[in-house]
């Protein structure tokens, strides 16, 4: 049975519980992101409440939360955000808007050749957040699929198998609007992705 399989099989353990701790990864994040969503529908009152963040602050505990992913992988995290580049916006919502880009890059990166860069543009009407990695790309029509859904849309496997439910970047796009903002992608296959956050200035 397969209770004698896994025992005969010692040296396929960490490959077995790598993978599991894989699946609970992906699983608590779509869990996180639908609590954080699901109770700004609940309450009633979706409206945002919109501060000054350094958004170095904001990114630094989600690239400690995948510093793990990052090691396994043998890739790179650059951030080019310094403490002074300010975003008008609410810590949760964003927090988790980026968090979940960055998890989408860190499937496609290919192992040991793998970067992520985090940077930031500031315009006269949008402060805009890049999030770009050279991972395996997507093709125009994925791009358009992703983008223009109104829907949950099927994701593709990461470069290690990693499973995806399309429910992080359809609660992201949810918030950016919340903003008035706007999600883009830049994307060619075979050389990498980059998404960038526009989210209007304060008035």
């Amino acid at each position: 049975n397969s209770v004698e399989l896994f025992l005969d099989m010692p040296e396929r353990l960490p490959e077995i519980f790598s993978s599991l701790e894989k699946q609970n990864n992906t699983l608590l994040e779509m869990i996180d992101s639908l609590l954080i969503w699901s109770k700004k529908q609940l309450s009633g009152n979706t409206a945002l409440t919109l501060e000054a963040l350094p958004l170095r602050n904001v990114m630094t505990p989600i690239t400690d939360l995948y510093a793990q992913i990052i090691i396994d992988k043998q890739g790179t995290i650059i951030n080019q955000l310094s403490e002074k580049q300010c975003v008008y916006a609410e810590a949760v919502s964003l927090s988790l808007i980026c968090r979940n880009l960055i998890s989408n890059a860190l499937k496609f990166i290919e192992p040991k050749t793998g970067v992520i860069t985090l940077s930031m543009e500031h315009g006269t009407k949008f402060d805009r957040i890049l999030i770009a990695d050279n991972g395996i790309g997507m093709s125009p029509e994925h791009v358009d699929k992703i983008l223009q859904s109104s829907k949950i849309n099927d994701t593709t496997q990461g470069t290690n198998n990693e499973q995806g439910h399309g429910i992080g970047l359809f609660i992201s796009q949810y918030f950016i609007k919340k903003y008035n903002g706007k999600l883009d992608c830049e994307s060619t296959e075979g050389k990498g992705t980059t998404f960038t956050i526009s989210i209007p200035k304060k008035v």
